[in-house]
């Protein structure tokens, strides 16, 4: 399996390469209001208009990030399309099979967001599950709802 890796905080995490459309940096993007902390705002990625989410703030490992030189790793599950803002996308690795592991019992209510744990020489990867990361945000379908407004707000200000 390949993977998108990224660190926070000197940790590494894992997103499955199928579930990644791209990987793009912070390029017009529009703050959302009456959204959660971790919503960071909206951009236009591939012609589609997406949330782009605070994994340092959804993880409850909040850092400092440099908006010019973090990346949104774009994601797509059969319900919805996500950017998934980070401080870099550092690389692309190949995980074998066999150093794919079952994640403890007993990681607490975040490990829905974790299918397993890499383990690779020296460094453990926690994998990310989109799917279950992005399903559990039940806030989601308000940000969704306040982009619609928003872009509707700006139709309306532009044929003004």
């Amino acid at each position: 399996m390949k993977a998108i890796i990224f660190q926070i905080q000197e940790e590494d995490f894992g997103i499955p390469i199928e579930d990644v459309r791209s990987i793009e940096k912070i390029a017009g993007m529009k703050q959302i209001p009456n959204t959660p902390d971790y919503a960071a705002g909206v951009m236009l990625i591939r012609g589609e208009l997406i949330p782009i989410l605070d994994v340092t703030k959804l993880f409850g490992r909040e850092e400092k990030l440099n908006l010019e030189q973090a990346k949104v790793i774009a994601v797509q599950t059969e319900e919805i399309a996500a950017g998934l803002l980070v401080k870099d996308a550092k690389e692309i690795a190949d995980i074998e099979k066999d150093q794919i592991k079952p994640l403890p019992a007993g990681t607490g209510a975040a490990d829905k967001w974790f299918s397993s744990i890499a383990m690779m020489d020296s460094r453990l990867i926690t994998m990310v599950n989109p799917t279950a990361l992005l399903g559990s945000l039940d806030d989601l379908a308000d940000i969704q709802e306040e982009m619609k407004k928003l872009i509707e707000n700006e139709k309306e200000e532009a044929s003004v």
